[in-house]
């Protein structure tokens, strides 16, 4: 099971570090995936979830998927801008992606990034990443009445736990 960092926290949602460099870089050389905000605002690009805060340079994220080539990143364009310009850069561990209000999308590495609201009625579990940010251990989850083991991967703010129910 790939354990991804969502936003770059590590043992619980942190807004101090989400989306922040230092971050982001502290969750892969733990290990772990990563997913992350990107927005694109004229020709820069900026991380941040609710709205652009800090800038980032996208050669920064071509050196990581080369110095961190079996972790995945996830890029969550956060605008149309963003998702436009990520189409240039075809790199197999650099995963973007754009969704609103959807239930699931179908990534470009053939996996399904599956919101919370929808992860019940996942039932291809070994193809679909739980976006799940609270979920700590596989077990059952009485919330959500489902086993969280089984998926492909699990994005949540407790990567570090995740890890030690394993």
């Amino acid at each position: 099971m790939r354990i991804i960092s969502h936003r770059g926290n590590l043992t619980g949602p942190e807004k101090s570090r989400e989306n922040q460099e230092f971050a982001l870089i502290e969750s892969l050389e733990r290990g772990f995936d990563v997913e992350f905000d990107l927005w694109c605002m004229g020709d820069r690009f900026w991380l941040g979830h609710d709205v652009p805060q800090k800038t980032f340079s996208i050669d920064t994220l071509v050196h990581w998927t080369s110095r961190y080539s079996n972790q995945k990143m996830y890029v969550h364009c956060k605008n149309v801008w963003a998702m436009e310009k990520m189409t240039y850069f075809v790199i197999s561990n650099m995963i973007p992606f754009f969704h609103d209000a959807d239930q699931c999308i179908l990534l470009r590495d053939n996996t399904i990034w599956v919101h919370p609201n929808a992860i019940y009625t996942c039932s291809s579990k070994e193809k679909s990443i739980a976006v799940y940010p609270s979920c700590k251990k596989t077990e059952y989850d009485v919330s959500l009445d489902i086993n969280m083991s089984g998926f492909y991967g699990i994005c949540t703010d407790y990567p570090v736990d995740l890890r030690n129910s394993l």
